[in-house]
């Protein structure tokens, strides 16, 4: 006896509600493909609202773009789909974006948009040569990036100032104590009190500007800390010399275990161990199964001349026998100190 299967016809994937007197369909997404309603997301609105009519046109001809967003055609031909940040507000249908850029310069193409120059001169007669930004609170004429920000920070666009003005003109006036730069002058731009912002932070805190060393503002990663890693820049303690060389003793935070740690980064988002980092940036990466040892016995030290890999077993083995040489040498200078206070007993009866 043949049995009959009866198979279910396939579900639609797309609206087909009619939107034109052409006959066009619809063709967006359904909303819920396992209702009994086969309309997407607009067309289920409007059938709830109208107790299930859904004629009418398409929300892109009726109004040029989709409900609640923006709309704004940018200068290179494409269409801002974005939702409107509050369209009952202010600015209207205009996305976050705009709605800024309406609110700051006055034109919703204004900021990167803009390739006119600045409208101010410059005491020499002549025109600010660098590229418009808008105007300050959509008010004034149009600046460029740098007479905008004076603007905005003073009340005022000061054209009598240089455009460099900030490049090398205002230096800190602080004079530098530490060994490797004693006499030179912090190479920081000044903020105010004729001081870099780190040195009067300082001055606010402890009373006095003291020249201990401070880290640029402008490096960050593997460059900020090699920059702390070299001696000459005072972050670094020069210690005793092994097999020739200096040991460089990390001056910053440390494990329980006296090795130095370094902060972390927008890569590795956890602090390091600084002689392992020290090593995967000027060397390469670790070998796998292998740790770093070092051959100066002193945690601290993440002087690349005295740092080696070696095999698991073989670093726990070196280790084991610098602590037990250790121990032993404590154990000797503690008997010597009592055998001497023992003597001393002796002679004073």
């Amino acid at each position: 006896m043949s049995r009959h299967y009866h198979t279910r016809p396939p579900k639609p994937v797309a609206c087909a509600v009619v939107v034109d007197e052409a006959g066009t369909l619809c063709g967006a997404p359904i909303e819920r493909p396992k209702s009994e309603h086969p309309y997407c997301k607009f067309h289920l609105a409007r059938a709830y609202k109208n107790n299930g009519e859904t004629r009418g046109l398409q929300p892109r001809q009726r109004y040029g773009a989709l409900p609640n967003t923006c709309g704004i055609i940018d200068p290179d031909g494409t269409l801002c789909t974005r939702g409107s940040a509050n369209p009952t507000g202010k600015y209207g249908r205009l996305c976050r974006l705009h709605a800024r850029r309406q609110f700051l310069y006055g034109d919703v193409q204004g900021g990167q948009w803009q390739t006119k120059t600045c409208e101010l001169m410059l005491p020499d007669g002549t025109r600010c040569p660098l590229d418009h930004k808008g105007k300050v609170n959509g008010e004034g004429p149009a600046m460029c990036d740098l007479h905008w920000r004076r603007t905005r920070k003073w009340g005022d666009p000061r054209v009598d100032l240089p455009l460099d003005y900030h490049r090398g003109l205002n230096t800190c006036e602080v004079v530098l104590g530490y060994d490797p730069k004693k006499g030179e002058l912090c190479p920081n731009f000044a903020n105010t009190r004729g001081v870099c912002s780190g040195h009067n932070h300082r001055g606010r805190k402890a009373g006095y500007v003291y020249d201990k060393p401070i880290m640029p503002k402008n490096i960050l990663g593997d460059e900020r800390f090699l920059y702390r890693a070299d001696p000459a820049n005072g972050f670094v303690r020069v210690g005793e010399l092994y097999d020739g060389t200096p040991c460089h003793h990390w001056l910053g935070a440390k494990s329980r275990r006296g090795y130095g740690i370094s902060g972390a980064e927008s890569r590795v988002a956890r602090s390091r161990l600084v002689h392992r980092r020290i090593w995967e940036t000027l060397v390469g990466p670790i070998p796998a199964g292998q740790h770093v040892d070092h051959m100066c016995h002193n945690q601290d030290c993440f002087n690349l001349e005295h740092l080696r890999c070696l095999p698991v077993k073989e670093h726990i083995q070196a280790t084991r026998t610098v602590v037990d040489l250790r121990t032993a040498l404590e154990r000797a200078e503690v008997q010597i100190a009592e055998l001497g206070a023992g003597l001393g007993t002796g002679k004073a009866a």
